[in-house]
């Protein structure tokens, strides 16, 4: 089984060297690492230059966005499979041996995504790790939610060639992506933490919040009228998804909680303090902000009874 890794890169020079080491990494060795330069102006395109790996097939284009740079590799991939790979984030060496097994595993599934950690501040915190069978994770893709955080994708190259991403999104086109696997093929969640996700304190999304807001309606949009739905209107938009859009922090704090909660579940309470301890530090929202810390103490069958009410009332 191969896999073709796909990196789009902008001005990603401080951290592209990590990302690149962690797919050469791999203890899977059947694999390629397509890397789109998108036109950077930093050192990114000098980084690239310096690794002689066969494996890495190393592109360019004028900048165009990250749409734009994926197509442009999924058109060039090789594989059976695409594995998404941010040029500023971190695969675990263990990422493409997991998903073979779980494709060989699954050979009708269409995709899967995975767990994941965050990397802030260059310390690894909040794993997020949940499991969820085709029949849960296309029970989140219905009900509008991603069963897990789309840079940890992997898919069907057939598929993402007949599906490529929507080059109008200069943000929200991996969500709007996985909205469109999930309604076609099957896809699940692998319960472990494959992938480091890192936080930017100065992202597009923190800096201009009202322009993700605008890229939110459109791709919830785009899902409801595919289903056959009228597009939300402005009062239903701004009570269902407007604050969660604005947030300039792409609601962080929800990440720690969920985190707190299912290392608890887990059996890991030491995990859960830490996650909590964290989100004082990273992800101040008012009273929020203890909602972690009450999952991280609470007895198991406490914090399930809070979980099933649902925590945001806290």
């Amino acid at each position: 089984m191969k896999f073709s890794v796909l990196m789009p890169a902008y001005n990603a020079e401080p951290y592209i060297a990590e990302a690149i080491e962690s797919v050469l990494a791999q203890g899977h060795g059947d694999f390629e690492l397509l890397i789109m330069d998108d036109g950077s102006t930093d050192g990114t395109a000098d980084i690239i230059a310096r690794y002689a790996d066969p494996r890495i097939r190393a592109l360019r284009q004028d900048n165009a966005g990250k749409s734009v740079a994926v197509n442009g590799m999924i058109a060039l991939a090789e594989g059976d499979y695409i594995v998404m790979q941010d040029a500023d984030d971190v695969s675990e060496p263990t990422r493409l041996e997991v998903l073979a097994a779980h494709f060989s595993q699954h050979p009708d599934h269409g995709g899967a995504l995975s767990g994941y950690s965050l990397i802030i501040d260059g310390e690894m915190l909040a794993p997020r790790i949940e499991a969820k069978d085709a029949e849960q994770a296309q029970a989140e893709i219905m009900a509008f939610r991603l069963p897990s955080h789309d840079p940890t994708l992997c898919c069907r190259t057939d598929f993402a060639r007949a599906h490529p991403f929507d080059t109008e999104l200069r943000i929200m086109q991996g969500v709007d992506f996985v909205f469109r696997l999930g309604e076609s093929l099957p896809l699940s969640v692998i319960g472990e933490a494959l992938y480091r996700y890192r936080i930017h304190p100065n992202s597009i999304t923190k800096a201009d919040p009202e322009r993700r807001l605008g890229f939110v309606r459109k791709t919830i949009d785009q899902v409801r009228v595919r289903r056959g739905l009228k597009p939300l209107g402005d009062a239903e938009f701004e009570a269902t998804l407007g604050a969660e859009a604005r947030d300039p922090s792409n609601n962080l704090i929800g990440h720690f909680t969920d985190s707190a909660y299912l290392q608890l579940m887990a059996g890991d309470r030491r995990g859960a303090l830490h996650t909590a301890a964290a989100a004082f530090r990273y992800a101040r929202s008012g009273t929020k902000t203890l909602k972690p810390l009450i999952y991280a103490l609470a007895p198991k069958p406490l914090a399930r009874a809070i979980r099933s009410r649902g925590a945001a009332s806290l």
